[in-house]
Formats: structure tokens, sequence, C-alpha cells
């Protein structure tokens, strides 16, 4: 397990859900945010398999994140499981607040302070209009927004900004689990109802100092990228892992989805390069190696759609028109990509973002009421491409794509 100060700085570096940002930067996480120049060495990628195809290990055995992971053991029918090992629950079937509990909510005049992982992220955009179309549902002020960058120094600091305003209800996304415990003690201190998105806080109990965490069902991203790499190599040949190489669950569960489901249902798909980045600016040396290596290469896997820029402009400048390259997360630089007919990108698995943000609030009203709230709500996958791609951006976010993305679409 990495440490908590790599986590930091890795999460500092990439955003596991920078993909989604609307700016044309390689970085950001969930999952996952982006900046300070990372300390991890540059990635490398795997030596080929050598030995009986099958009898050789798959390359993404030397990950140390999944050292001693077993895919076939994951049960991709059952539950994604929460940080602490909670059963997920769908976010359909968290009922709605009563006509009461709604009325009760109106009456209180309730106020609510929203912390931002990233500003100016598409993906963040999108849960930050869930939490104030949900609030404005219930007759809650969104009276207070700060930015975290995912640095837990301006987290402290943002969280005792938006405190001296006294919110009853605080949505956020922890930046980092261990950091947490003290950048979050002066809101629970003030018996302040907060829910998380994403992320946890180390020790904490969900019905106790928060409600619940809304998110992705991350091991269902994680199978839909694997059937649609299967798709686009019409379910054989060989492909590259380029994995976010940090311990965040997340990323580390939607990864472990795609495994799982390469490993039970498409044997004669085979894993055979492997590498792990914490600086998105690696990754298109990491695939220049990968090409170099594996001259005939099917396919690639990587962790987020931010990092996955380097990807697509290694197989430009390569002229390689071959590769078709999987990941998560909606982009709109990366999406005019996938718009593109023809193109290296043939699919992304994502979650109903909006719904994420929403659900965060739905949960802060039921708990307010009085009404048990499940420990760790998830919202739907959703595997996207060409085809889809314009309904997955309304589907996803509740928005239209940008105008470069309609445009390659021929729309």
């Amino acid at each position: 397990m990495r440490s908590s100060r790599k986590l930091i700085t890795a999460l500092a570096t990439v955003a596991l859900i920078a993909g989604c940002s609307s700016t044309a930067t390689a970085a950001p996480g969930s999952a996952a945010p982006g900046s300070a120049a990372p300390t991890a060495a540059a990635p490398t990628a795997a030596a080929p398999a050598t030995g009986a195809p099958s009898a050789a290990p798959q390359a993404w055995a030397q990950s140390d994140i999944f050292k001693g992971f077993d895919p076939m053991s994951v049960d991709l029918t059952g539950f994604t499981p929460g940080p602490n090992g909670e059963h997920s629950t769908n976010a359909a079937d968290v009922p709605d607040p009563t006509a009461a509990c709604v009325t009760q909510i109106k009456n209180a005049h309730l106020k609510l302070a929203f912390l931002n992982g990233l500003s100016g992220n598409t993906w963040m955009a999108a849960i930050e209009k869930g939490v104030r179309e949900k609030a404005a549902e219930y007759g809650i002020n969104v009276t207070m927004t700060a930015a975290t960058d995912f640095d837990p120094a301006k987290e402290a600091a943002a969280v005792e900004t938006v405190m001296a305003g006294k919110p009853d209800i605080l949505v956020t996304i922890p930046v980092d689990p261990v950091a947490g415990k003290a950048d979050y003690k002066p809101a629970v201190d003030a018996g302040t109802t907060i829910v998380f998105y994403d992320n946890p806080v180390d020790g904490w109990t969900a019905g106790k100092e928060y409600v619940t965490i809304s998110t992705g069902d991350h091991y269902r991203m994680g199978k839909d990228a694997a059937d649609l790499l299967a798709k686009a190599l019409g379910e054989k040949g060989t492909y590259g892992f380029i994995q976010l190489d940090v311990a965040f669950y997340n990323s580390n569960n939607r990864e472990k989805g795609f495994l799982a489901e390469m490993a039970q249902k498409y044997p004669n798909m085979k894993n055979v390069a492997w590498a792990g980045f914490t600086d998105a600016a690696t990754v298109g040396a990491a695939t220049d190696a990968m090409l170099t290596q594996h001259p005939d290469l099917d396919g690639i896997y990587i962790s987020y759609s931010g990092a996955a820029a380097g990807v697509f402009a290694s197989l430009q400048a390569a002229n390689n028109k071959h590769v078709k390259v999987v990941t998560h997360d909606l982009d709109a630089a990366n999406d005019v990509i996938m718009a593109t007919a023809g193109s290296n990108y043939y699919g992304t698995a994502i979650e109903h973002t909006y719904d994420e943000g929403a659900n965060t609030v739905k949960a802060a009203v039921l708990k307010r009421c009085g009404v048990d709230v499940p420990p760790f709500i998830v919202v739907p996958a959703l595997a996207v491409t060409r085809d889809n791609l314009v309904q997955a951006w309304q589907d996803g976010f509740h928005a239209t794509p940008p105008a470069d993305v309609m445009k390659a679409l021929g729309q």
C-alpha cells in the first residue's frame, strides 16, 4: 500500500476525474484533479510475455497495487465494495423523501456548502450541477462553495471558510483519507450533516461522522470498459494496461473490474504490457515503449481519459491507426477523437455523474428527516462509444457535448 503522502502527491498531480476537464489539459480522478511535479519514477512498459500463452502471467501482475489480486475471485454480478467493504446500494433503491419530510426541510430554510475538488473541471461541474438542482428542489440554499484543488492544506482552509457561514449540510470529496480526519473535524464538531462523494475519510463510520458516500458503480465501469475493448478487438488479441499507480479505491476498483471481466470472459485476450504512472505527462513515453516492444499491439486500457491524451498523441506520432483505446470518463478534448469516425478511441465507461451529485443532497435530506441511509450509494455505469456519445453526455452530465465534439460527429 502506498503511503498517504504519495497518494496526496499523486492526486495533486493527476485528477482521477480530470479526464472530464473542459480544457485541453492532460491531467486530471474518481477516481480521479492535477498539478505538482511527480516524485515517482517514469513508467516503463512490460517486456513481452514468454512461454506458452496459457502459462504466461498477465503483464499487470507487475503492479504493486494489485499484488496478490485474483481477478477470478471478483463477483461482477454482485456489489461494488465501499472503502471499508460496505455493500453498495443502487441509487434507484434509495427511497425518495416523503412529502412530510420535504415540507420539514423546506420550512427549515437550510444552508448547504459545497466543496469542489477542482475548479473548472467538467466532471466536478456535473457533480455541482446535480447538487444545486436537487437542493433547489428541496428548498435548500447552496450558499457557499470552495475548491480544494486536491491539496490537503487548501482543503483545511476551505472547510474553515465555509464553516464560518454555519452551513447545515456539507457536500464534499475528501482530498486524502488520512488528512480528512483533521480537515473535516470542525464540521463534525459543529454537528453539520456531511455527505461525501467518491472518497472516504479513514476511520470514520457512515451514519456517525458522515451520512454516506455517493459514487459510481466502479466494478461495473471496469466491466463495461473490458467489454468495449473486447468488442473493438473481436474478443481476441493483445493489449497494454496503463494504470494510475496509487492506492485509491475508486480507480483501483474499476481497474479490478476491468481485469476481472477480461480474465473471466475473454481468455483469448492477453495483457502483454503494463505501465504505472502518477504523472499523466509520462504516459506518452510509456505508450511509445509499448508500441516499440509490441509492434503488433491491438489495444490499450488506461485508467482515465485525461491521461489518455498521451496515448492518443503517441499513436498519432507513430501513425498507428490499428490500436484501439478504452478508458473512463467523458472529456471535452478527447471526446473529439472518439467522435471522429475510424479513430483509435473506441470507447469509455462512465458513471451517471450528475446523479452522483444529486444523490448527496437526497441522502442529507433523508438523514435530517431521521431516515436510515445506506452507507455506500452507487449510480449506474454506462458504456460509451461514438454511437451513443451525445446521449452519454446528456445522461451522465445533463449537458450537450461541446461544439467541437458535435462537429466531429457531423451534427
